[in-house]
């Protein structure tokens, strides 16, 4: 079997027809990018997932690269075109990569992510909307916009305030606030535990786990080769130590405000050092050390708006609405340079604290 498109494609698509299933296969193919997503990407996966509605039974996504599934949405380029003073390039290029995740998450067949090494941002969302999740004891996934002067995209400030775990609703809310806003980097064990990812296989095997999807189908390849989230302590390979099931009453306590002054002046009463089952401030504040305040405060205005939303499509809308505003002040082409672009890690914001920082126009951008 071979490929259907020549291999210099940063997505390379295929059918595979069996006696089991017929299977769309997207490989992503940007290795040196680390899979970021670029606007050719972006409308590859949106055109093929269109053309095979009605003509396949299942879809496999997942990389040709061991080091990341995908790194996230390709920033740099989206940098260039704000420099350039093109917003409409941006825009589009945003438009089309959420309406990916849109159509991943509300798809009429079974869509499995096979997410082995880095999962983040945009690469988050693929993962995370489709319908099974499997991860590796490499996959390590998180959400890192505030450092880049962003906020929280792809749906994602919508899922993860909805992680099926065993607390009530706030806490599962302050959850996702605090995974947003900090960008803390979840192994296996922990995406399993939050619902995020559905299994767990080694490395090793997901070549051939992605093979036998093809000829036996999702739903019994799944059962037999790889281990599901309620079984997770029984993965083949190490997941990681959870480190958030301890921590989620502390972290409840600490991220259920709907402000980021009030969420600051918690963390501020933390004791310094962590302990058994509690966040420490030292460790918190060490999270946020390099994001940029107006993204702390806007990325808390859109967690409060987005607890609200009646669905994914309209938490997308307000991302979208909220990312707009973003893109429009020197913080998200700052950033973006000093983490992706120099790689110095050493931004020059618009803001000394996030006490200088007006939430109202954040909030008018989520309002619309």
């Amino acid at each position: 079997m071979t490929w259907g498109m020549s291999t210099d494609e940063p997505v390379r698509a295929r059918l595979r027809r069996t006696d089991a299933a017929t299977t769309g296969e997207l490989l992503l193919d940007r290795p040196k990018a680390l899979n970021s997503i670029n606007p050719e990407m972006s409308s590859i996966i949106a055109a093929k997932l269109e053309e095979w509605r009605g003509e396949v039974d299942q879809v496999v996504i997942a990389s040709s690269s061991p080091r990341a599934f995908c790194a996230g949405g390709d920033v740099r380029r989206a940098r260039e075109f704000v420099l350039a003073g093109d917003e409409p390039s941006a825009e589009a290029f945003f438009a089309e990569e959420y309406g990916v995740m849109i159509t991943l998450e509300s798809y009429p067949v079974p869509v499995v992510a096979l997410a082995d090494g880095v999962v983040m941002g945009g690469g988050f969302g693929l993962a995370a909307h489709s319908g099974s999740l499997v991860v590796t004891e490499n996959t390590v996934a998180a959400m890192p916009e505030t450092p880049i002067g962003f906020n929280t995209d792809v749906g994602m400030s919508y899922t993860l305030q909805r992680l099926d775990i065993d607390a009530d609703e706030a806490t599962r809310r302050a959850l996702g606030r605090f995974l947003g806003l900090t960008g803390f980097r979840l192994n296996a064990a922990e995406l399993l535990w939050s619902g995020l990812a559905s299994h767990a296989a080694p490395a090793e095997r997901l070549a051939g786990l992605k093979d036998e999807i093809a000829e036996r189908g999702a739903e019994a390849a799944l059962r037999d080769s790889a281990v599901p989230r309620d079984a997770a302590g029984e993965a083949p390979v190490g997941l990681g130590e959870n480190r958030l099931a301890p921590a989620l009453e502390s972290i409840g306590e600490v991220f259920s405000p709907d402000t980021w002054a009030e969420i600051d002046a918690r963390i501020e009463q933390l004791p310094s050092e962590a302990g058994p089952g509690r966040l420490g401030r030292d460790e918190v504040r060490g999270l946020l050390s390099e994001a940029a305040p107006s993204s702390l405060v806007a990325t808390a205005e859109l967690f409060a708006h987005t607890a609200h939303s009646a669905s994914l499509s309209d938490a997308i809308a307000a991302e979208d609405r909220l990312a707009k505003h973003m893109r429009g002040q020197p913080d998200f082409a700052e950033g973006v340079r000093a983490v992706l672009v120099d790689k110095d890690h050493d931004a020059s914001f618009q803001h000394a604290s996030t006490a200088e920082v007006d939430p109202e126009s954040y909030r008018r951008a989520l309002a619309g």
